[in-house]
């Protein structure tokens, strides 16, 4: 069985950059074939819980100021305690969820 592990970026049939499997986690909520998407809250070595969210839906609403283009974008799923490693309020693992997957899109523009 194959895994990916990157992506390459083509422009004019030559390589211009390589982009790693974290590189491009942001994708994900993007992508509309998305069905569930695993994320550790928070998302360090020692995780309090792991949701999944599922069927995420994005919204962006670009915002065009005099020198820069700016985006707004709007993320939202349904999500299931998958597991839980210490006690933490349902309010908190929303915050905590937002937290990585605003991290994960925003690592993934910046590459």
């Amino acid at each position: 069985m194959f895994k990916i592990i990157g992506a390459y970026a083509m422009h004019e049939h030559l390589m211009k950059a390589w982009f790693s499997e974290d590189d491009l986690k942001g994708l994900r909520w993007f992508n509309k074939k998305t069905k569930r998407a695993l994320v550790k809250i928070p998302d360090n070595k020692k995780p309090t819980g792991t949701l999944v969210l599922i069927k995420p839906h994005h919204r962006i609403q670009m915002l065009i100021e005099p020198d820069e283009a700016r985006f707004n974008i709007y993320i939202e799923a349904r999500a299931v305690v998958e597991e839980m490693t210490e006690n933490v309020s349902i309010k908190a693992m929303e915050e905590q969820a937002e937290r990585v997957v605003r991290a994960e899109i925003l690592s993934t523009y910046r590459k």
